[in-house]
């Protein structure tokens, strides 16, 4: 009985941890369509390359009339809180760790770019993950915590 309730906590902070990995993942799954709905809609990729937030989330929110004159919500993102990601007040997309989304966008008719905190070749137009180092605590965490919270897009 004791050892159970010594294995308790360490259970919770696992299924804690699980838990935003999986809203991570799905966070980035749906920048992604996205901006491949922002694509099909209007036949052009809605921003540049880097943090997903400013113009992009704007743009991909409908708020932006210039980029989406119809003003189409491609995306529609949560408020950050202080347990899970969303947009801050300064306007950026963060992971559940409080780090910033990064998006790579093809450009012209290259069907591949650039992704992910190694900078490998993606084969595909459009490529979203996180950076666990970029999270509140990301400078604290070991190789092995970053790559367990480490998300991406593309498989």
């Amino acid at each position: 009985m004791i050892g159970l309730a010594l294995l308790l906590p360490v259970i919770s902070v696992y299924v804690a941890e699980k838990e935003r990995k999986v809203q991570c993942e799905n966070d980035v799954l749906e920048i992604e369509a996205g901006v491949n709905g922002f694509v099909s809609e209007y036949g052009y990729l809605p921003g540049t390359n880097g943090v997903v937030g400013g113009d992009l989330l704007a743009t991909l929110s409908g708020e932006n009339s210039a980029l989406n004159p119809r003003k189409l919500d491609f995306l529609d993102a949560a408020r950050a809180s202080e347990k899970g990601g969303g947009v801050t007040t300064n306007g950026v997309y963060v992971d559940c760790w409080g780090g910033p989304y990064q998006i790579a966008m093809a450009s012209g008719t290259n069907q591949w770019v650039l992704a992910g905190t190694n900078g490998q070749v993606v084969r595909k137009r459009v490529a979203v993950w996180n950076d666990p180092s970029l999270g509140r605590d990301g400078a604290s965490l070991s190789e092995t915590q970053r790559a367990r919270r480490y998300v991406y897009s593309w498989k």
